[in-house]
């Protein structure tokens, strides 16, 4: 009986301590699920979380590379035109337009002009007409002409030969550059500004001229140092006995905003000793001429080069 009571009293307990641990056991599977269910949503946030990160990321990076870009673009340096240089570097005009005309794989220069020449009183206007042509082949035509004197030289420059005669018809003479340039002294295209030289020495003073249109600036010339070539060419064209003797050359440039060579225009005055009657006589001379330029980069008929070209071997 003892035995009997006691299972009976066991019994409730066992069903008591088996429910309890059924109950952890349904709770556990249930905190499982809760568990799982919490993880799911967990990484579906962090999944959610690294999607709207790297969209975020995505979209700092391409602000970020636009910045760059934006900033880049405003730090790069900006080209240099005529209204941003100072006064200080007036100085470099000469030498900016010698070197754009120089740039030019070709242009065309035509000058108008006279020259006043006063002798015992009596003043005679010689008239200036030139034209130069840059190419492949160059061109020089210079005339003078007046009551007393007429004079005409044609040349065509290509491969360091020259091509020229003193006259309007006849025939023409082949040289080497060289030897041209020992007798007439000027390049036409080559590094000067109308002949005279533009190293530190030669030049006096640059300055700005006020102007409604594109830029100009006056360039002073030491008469004493930037003459020899001109001087030499001078003498030849006007069968002079001597060189000129200068007393004053200015030049007035004209540029474009990015430093393109629009005009130039020159005013000098020098003393020439001509012969008059079998004697030879000082001349004043007063020379003023402009030089307009064009046909940048174009194209440009020559006259007369297929009569050189086939008549000489040049």
């Amino acid at each position: 009986m003892k035995k009997t009571a006691f299972r009976l009293f066991l019994a409730p307990a066992l069903l008591l301590t088996l429910a309890g641990c059924g109950e952890r056991q349904v709770s556990s599977s249930s905190s499982a699920r809760t568990i799982e269910e919490s993880s799911q949503d967990s990484s579906s946030e962090i999944s959610s979380a690294e999607e709207s990160s790297g969209e975020t990321l995505s979209s700092l990076e391409e602000s970020s590379s636009e910045e760059a870009s934006s900033e880049e673009a405003s730090s790069a340096p900006k080209e240099k035109t005529v209204a941003d240089l100072t006064e200080e570097e007036y100085k470099t005009i000469p030498e900016i337009f010698v070197s754009k005309l120089e740039s030019y794989s070709s242009y065309k220069a035509v000058t108008s002009g006279v020259t006043k020449a006063t002798v015992i009183g009596i003043t005679t206007d010689q008239s200036i007409e030139v034209t130069a042509i840059k190419g492949e082949y160059s061109y020089l035509n210079n005339g003078s002409h007046s009551n007393l004197v007429n004079t005409v030289h044609k040349a065509y420059f290509h491969n360091q030969k020259a091509c020229f005669r003193d006259s309007d018809k006849g025939d023409y003479t082949l040289d080497t550059m060289v030897s041209y340039l020992e007798t007439y002294g000027v390049d036409p295209f080559g590094h000067a500004l109308e002949g005279y030289k533009i190293e530190e020495e030669d030049i006096l003073s640059v300055t700005k001229v006020e102007s409604q249109l594109d830029h100009k600036f006056k360039i002073s010339f030491n008469t004493e140092t930037c003459t020899a070539a001109v001087g030499k060419q001078m003498k030849k064209f006007g069968d002079l006995k001597d060189v000129p003797a200068f007393s004053r050359i200015d030049i007035t440039v004209t540029l474009k905003n990015d430093f393109t060579p629009v005009q130039l225009e020159l005013d000098s005055e020098y003393k020439a000793k001509k012969a008059v009657l079998f004697i030879n006589v000082d001349t004043d001379c007063h020379q003023t001429y402009t030089v307009t330029y064009g046909n940048i980069g174009e194209a440009i008929e020559i006259p007369g080069l297929q009569e050189v070209r086939e008549g000489y071997d040049f």
